[in-house]
């Protein structure tokens, strides 16, 4: 009843990024009955509480004390995060506190780009384990080296919240590059929840010196028995 009240249920089956016209997380509840106090004749069970209200959407104030926090612990100036994993429910409310609180906290400064992914368009919305997939998913990307694609990302909700900020959305992976003089790839995952909650953890990558694993690591799907190399000439009289 709640999500579906707040926009985040989907409807066509299928979990998106944060889009306009976008679908959302598909969830199974269960809730108590709500009679009116003003209906004697519906509340035929003694009343234990009385609902004065309600806060489940996230603000930006809360979500912007999670980064502070965590970047505090950590240590570590927010310019080094290179990718951050975000909670990319796809409702508009949501999008646009976690938009405008990334923004504002990280900055302008597109000299250090920042690539934004989510889990919840590829696997869904794991309802209390979404911020464990998360944090999963991020640990994968450090351990490959590899900046995931944005599965179904087609524009952001609210455009004008990500507007000169350093983020990129990544449509097709790419290799995870960055200066050895800047130190280990660093990255950030946010995670917010339905009553209002806001989390943020700072990962960091391992260095490592050349070992039985790098391989792995630079062909995640496994070594492959042909390859195809293209050459091209200058011109007509090269090729």
């Amino acid at each position: 009843m709640l999500t579906a009240r707040r926009g985040a249920a989907v409807r066509r089956g299928r979990g998106r990024h944060p889009r306009r016209r976008g679908s959302r997380h598909a969830r199974a509840q269960a809730a108590p009955g709500r009679p009116r106090l003003g209906r004697p004749d519906l509340c035929r069970h003694p009343r234990s509480r009385v609902r004065r209200g309600t806060a489940l959407v996230p603000d930006a104030e809360t979500y912007a004390r999670a980064l502070e926090r965590a970047y505090a612990d950590a240590n570590l100036a927010p310019g080094r995060v290179s990718y951050l994993e975000t909670h990319g429910s796809g409702d508009p409310r949501e999008d646009r506190v976690e938009a405008e609180a990334l923004s504002a906290f990280f900055g302008h400064d597109d000299s250090a780009p920042c690539a934004i992914g989510s889990a919840k368009p590829t696997i869904g919305h794991t309802g209390a384990a979404a911020g464990l997939a998360s944090v999963v998913k991020t640990a994968i990307c450090l351990y490959q080296e590899t900046i995931p694609p944005l599965g179904g990302f087609e524009r952001p909700s609210a455009p004008d919240a990500w507007r000169g900020s350093p983020f990129h959305m990544p449509i097709r992976p790419h290799a995870w590059l960055r200066d050895r003089a800047d130190g280990p790839r660093c990255a950030g995952v946010c995670v917010m929840t339905f009553d209002g909650g806001c989390a943020h953890v700072v990962l960091e990558g391992v260095e490592r010196q050349a070992d039985a694993h790098a391989v792995e690591r630079a062909q995640p799907l496994g070594s492959r028995d042909q390859a195809l190399f293209g050459v091209c000439g200058r011109d007509a009289a090269a090729r």
